[in-house]
């Protein structure tokens, strides 16, 4: 169910009696001015509710929703926050993936990168056993971390997505693929892969780690052929880029692709 208030200009709070309890397993917010009090009622009144998405929502509410959400929605086991109007911490990201991992976390989507900070993270971390659809936004050299942890700890993951949303306002940071293959990937169920890579190119691996290109796409290669599953590969940059420096001799990027043979799709 999609809860929508068609007026932009509404100020005045919406009053909505207490309601019985309904078989809603789905509820989502599409509204240009958010409501508390549209949606602490439907809440209230679904035991039964697993998915929730808030695209827009008051900073300053989180607490009451995620009182709410604990108290009355067991099942949650989705949801998906976008940008709130004021600035979430990371003590509101962190209080809302708690509330939603009583039966387990199975999909966390959020693209407000000021409150998913070292908190929300260990939270989410919390539910590896369970996690299998994850987007994040990308947030600068600490994502490196975050995205190296959720790949070599959640086993069942299925998508996994790094969110590009911020482009327009600043280029998204690439991963660096040394450091990303430090540890093995224990995903091997992903069917779905969206991360920014770089650094796959002689140019750029070699200096700090001494390895050079043709290391790194074997490595790469390797742990890419271990997702038997994968179906789509997204890189937001190039993980070759003759602009920068010469191909690694003998493993390129197309010599790689014979290794991927379930994929059906790649960016």
């Amino acid at each position: 169910m999609v809860l929508s208030d068609a007026r932009t200009d509404y100020q005045d709070p919406v009053e909505i009696p207490d309601m019985e309890q309904t078989q809603l397993k789905e509820l989502g917010l599409a509204s240009a001015t958010y409501q508390e009090s549209l949606v602490i009622p439907f809440l209230k009144a679904s035991p039964m509710l697993e998915k929730l998405s808030l695209p827009k929502f008051k900073s300053e509410s989180t607490k009451a929703i995620t009182a709410i959400m604990r108290r009355y929605c067991p099942k949650l086991r989705d949801v998906g926050i976008g940008r709130a109007q004021n600035r979430l911490t990371d003590d509101d990201v962190t209080d809302l993936i708690h509330s939603c991992s009583v039966s387990g976390l199975r999909s966390f989507r959020t693209h407000d990168r000021v409150g998913f900070g070292p908190q929300a993270m260990d939270r989410l971390c919390a539910n590896s056993a369970t996690l299998e659809c994850i987007t994040i936004p990308a947030i600068g050299q600490k994502g490196l971390k975050i995205v190296q942890r959720l790949l070599t700890s959640c086993p069942n993951l299925r998508k996994f997505t790094v969110s590009e949303d911020f482009l327009a306002i600043s280029p998204v940071p690439s991963l660096l693929i040394g450091e990303l293959l430090k540890e093995p990937w224990v995903c091997v169920k992903l069917e779905v892969l969206n991360i920014p890579l770089a650094g796959v190119c002689t140019g750029v691996a070699e200096g700090e780690n001494g390895n050079d290109g043709q290391d790194y796409h074997r490595d790469l290669y390797t742990q890419l052929s271990k997702l038997t599953r994968l179906q789509e590969l997204s890189s937001s940059f190039s993980i070759f880029d003759n602009a920068v420096c010469d191909a690694p001799p003998r493993f390129s990027l197309e010599s790689g692709l014979d290794l991927l043979e379930g994929l059906k799709e790649m960016r």
